[in-house]
Formats: structure tokens, sequence, C-alpha cells
């Protein structure tokens, strides 16, 4: 083997190296939205059980996303349960990481789940914290029959 052989393969392993790094990073961009909202959703479901099982009613705010009709939002994030849950401050923590919640249809910024299975209905907008995903979510809370859905990403 010659030393120009050596050199050529020595370049090839490089650009797919680039290659592979670089659609790494491309499709992990893309995941935050795809992890982020189921992972809401079961925040969501977490907090309607803790509030039939405590008999507490579970708050869970977004003190940063626009309510109502408003069409902007800022974009920093926050998810905070109100009542103490056990293990929900690493359910947020993940949700935090992943995703921003834009818009809340309500005219609140808070989602109450009572201790009879109800809770406020609602439609939550959410968008991925990745720049490059312009993708956007939504999950339907309907209290009235008790049903937490999520629309599928484009």
């Amino acid at each position: 083997m010659t030393l120009l052989e050596l050199l050529l393969v020595v370049v090839l392993l490089l650009c797919f190296a680039v290659l592979g790094l670089w659609f790494n990073t491309t499709i992990n961009s893309y995941q935050k939205l795809n992890e982020g909202v189921p992972q809401l959703v079961s925040l969501l479901r977490y907090s309607k059980a803790m509030a039939q099982q405590t008999g507490k009613v579970v708050v869970v705010q977004f003190p940063h996303a626009a309510v109502g009709d408003e069409a902007e939002a800022t974009s920093t994030n926050e998810v905070t349960v109100v009542v103490a849950l056990p293990s929900a401050e690493s359910m947020v923590a993940e949700v935090n990481a992943n995703i921003k919640v834009v818009q809340l249809s309500n005219e609140a910024s808070t989602i109450s789940f009572y201790p009879d299975g109800s809770f406020d209905s609602t439609t939550i907008v959410i968008y991925s914290l990745s720049d490059e995903d312009q993708r956007k979510a939504t999950i339907n809370l309907n209290g009235i029959n008790g049903t937490i859905n999520q629309q599928p990403q484009p």
C-alpha cells in the first residue's frame, strides 16, 4: 500500500465521520418535539391521577405561555407543578429540556386537575426548543369527558 492510497483512505474516513456527525446532530434537533410532547402528556395524566389519588387539587402552571387568542409568547419556557407530587420534578425537568409551551386556549396560564377526575378544558400549543425544528404540536384536554389527546406532528 503506497502513501497516496493510505492518504486517500484517511481522507475518505474523515469525510464519512463528518457526514455522520452532521446527520446525528440534525436528527437529534428534530427529536426534541417528538420526545417532549409525550412527556408533557404523561405529566398531565400523572397530575390527573395524583389529584384523584390524593383528593387534592393539582395545578400545572405555564407562566410564560400566551393565553386566549394571543399570538405571541416569550421564548422562555417553564412548566411548574404547584402541588408537591412525588417524582414530578424529574418529569418537569424532562419537559423543560425539550419543548416550550407557547399558547393555551383558555384564559388562564394554569390547568387544574380535581379529585373527581375532571380538569380545565384547553388546547396547548407546543414548539421544540431546537431552532432548526419549526414544527408545532397540540395537546387537547377535554375536561368534560376526561380525555388528554395529542395531535400528531407533521
